[in-house]
This record gives C-alpha cells, structure tokens and sequence, in this order.
C-alpha cells in the first residue's frame, strides 16, 4: 500500500488542469499554467518534473515577449533549466557505494545523451549555443511530457478508476 503525501495542488483535477495549461498552443494559457506553478511552489516543494516544465515554458514565453532577454539571458536560463533537470532527475536514483556517472544514469532513465552534453558543457565549460539549448528544451519538453506528464495522467486516471469501482461495491460499472 503507498503512503499518501502532501502535494501542491489541490487534487488531481487542478494537477491536469495545470498539465492541460502548460501543453497549451496558445501563449496566454501557459503563461496561467506558469502562474499556477508559482502558486504551487508558494506552498511547497515541486516534483523536478513539474518545476522543469513551467521553467522551460516560462523561458519559452520570454523569447516570444513584447521585450525578449538578451541571448546571454536565454542561455543562462535555459543552462540553469536543462542542468536543474539532469541533476534533479538523475540524483535521485544514485544507488550504491560509488557514484555512477551522470550519463549512465541517464541511459538508465531514457534522458537523451544530448541534455547530458548540455548539462556538461554548462556546468564545466562555456554556455553552449542557443539554438542547442533551444533543441535541448524542446527534448526536455518532450521527454516530461512523455515521462511525467503522462504517466502522472494515466495513474490518475486508473486511481480514479479504482475509486469508482471501490464505491460501487467493488464491481465495474
């Protein structure tokens, strides 16, 4: 049996309104789901996953502004963000008396190679390029969506699912 843990949000339909927010196509929906991350974070500490998200979309929202940062800016943002990401996903699933690589624990995870390099390069190196960095984000992007976003979603959905079959007595409706 799991034990239960206090989250941000209020309950499961506020986290996928906030999903639904974030995925959005137009810019004025995720910028609220940005603003419901923040008051989220107001409350409390956020899964790697969801912070990641609303940063890269928040940054996404900023080079696409009135008054855009610089591309020193952007770089800064987006290293912080991709770095913030590897070692908030990766550090977590450190077993063991010697410390693996940030890499093969990646491999592990199914993060792509290339946010390692970026992570790497950030953090040892010189800022890498901005269009690298935009290609990275939108790896990051897709692998949340499909890592955490989703399978968030479809846990959910089958709690939910087990919750109405509980209610009714233990058979499906």
């Amino acid at each position: 049996m799991m034990t239960p843990r206090a989250v941000p949000w209020l309950d499961w339909g506020e986290w996928e309104m906030v999903r639904e927010l974030l995925m959005a196509p137009e810019p004025e929906r995720r910028a609220r789901g940005v603003q419901r991350v923040a008051a989220w974070r107001s409350r409390g500490r956020l899964p790697v996953s969801v912070e990641t998200t609303a940063c890269l979309v928040e940054i996404w929202l900023s080079e696409r502004g009135g008054q855009p940062p610089s591309e020193v800016q952007l770089r800064l943002a987006y290293s912080m963000a991709l770095l913030r990401m590897v070692n908030g996903i990766c550090d977590p699933s450190q077993r063991g008396k010697a410390a693996n690589s940030v890499l093969t624990l990646a491999r592990r995870l199914d993060l792509p190679p290339m946010l390692v390099d970026l992570r790497h390069a950030a953090t040892h190196g010189s800022l890498p390029a901005l269009p690298a960095l935009q290609l990275g984000a939108s790896q990051a992007m897709e692998w949340l969506l499909q890592k955490y976003w989703r399978q968030q979603h479809e846990q959910a959905a089958a709690l939910a699912s087990d919750e109405t079959e509980r209610e009714v007595g233990g058979l499906p409706c």
